[in-house]
C-alpha cells in the first residue's frame, strides 16, 4: 500500500508538469510524415524525466526505457506521434486547433446517460494520442522516482511513441 500512496503523491505532484506536456504536443503540430518536431519535443521530455535508452530510431519511433531493479517482465507503452489534420477551422468552436487552451466545458459524463461540466484541453489530437501519451510518459517518470526510492519494481517498462506511417528517418 505504501507503494500505491506514493504514486498517488508522485502524480499529484507532476500533474501540473503532465499537463503542460501535453498542452506543447498539442500545440507542435505533427501531421503524418510531419513528426519530427513532436518526436524530438517527446524525446527531450524522456530525458529530462530521467529515461534510460532514450533515442529516435530511424523510422521517427521514439523510445524509453524505464529499468526495474529486480527480475520481471518488460511492459511496453504505445502511442502514435501524428494526428489527423484540423478539419474545417470554423468546427472547432472558437478555439485554435493548436492551442492547447484549458478551460470548463460540458462533455459526457462516465456512465454515459448525461453531462457533467469538466475542465478540458482544447486541441487537436487532445483525446487522440497526446493526452494519453503524456499520462503514459509521466507514468513512467513515476515509476522512476519510485525506484530511485529503493521502491522493488520487477518490470521493465518501454514507452515507444511511434511513427507507423512512413519513415522520418532522414528527417527525425
Amino acid at each position: 500500500m505504501e507503494m500505491i500512496e506514493r504514486a498517488r503523491e508522485l502524480a499529484a505532484e507532476m500533474r501540473p508538469a503532465m499537463i503542460d506536456f501535453a498542452q506543447r504536443g498539442i500545440r507542435c503540430p505533427s501531421l503524418p510524415g510531419e513528426e519530427r518536431a513532436f518526436a524530438q519535443l517527446v524525446l527531450k521530455e524522456l530525458q529530462t524525466l530521467g529515461y534510460e535508452a532514450t533515442c529516435v530510431d530511424d523510422w521517427g519511433n521514439v523510445m524509453g526505457m524505464v529499468r526495474g531493479n529486480a527480475e520481471g517482465p518488460t511492459i511496453m507503452y504505445n502511442a502514435h506521434l501524428d494526428h489527423v489534420d484540423i478539419g474545417n477551422p470554423s468546427d472547432w468552436g472558437g478555439y485554435d486547433p493548436y492551442g492547447g487552451q484549458i478551460d470548463v466545458a460540458e462533455v459526457e459524463n462516465q456512465t454515459g446517460d448525461g453531462m457533467d461540466m469538466a475542465e478540458v484541453i482544447h486541441g487537436r489530437a487532445a483525446s487522440d494520442t497526446k493526452g494519453g501519451m503524456a499520462c503514459q510518459i509521466y507514468s513512467g517518470a513515476i515509476l522512476i522516482r519510485l525506484v530511485r526510492k529503493d521502491t522493488r519494481l520487477r518490470e521493465t517498462t518501454f514507452s515507444l511513441p511511434a511513427c507507423w506511417k512512413s519513415p522520418l528517418s532522414r528527417s527525425a
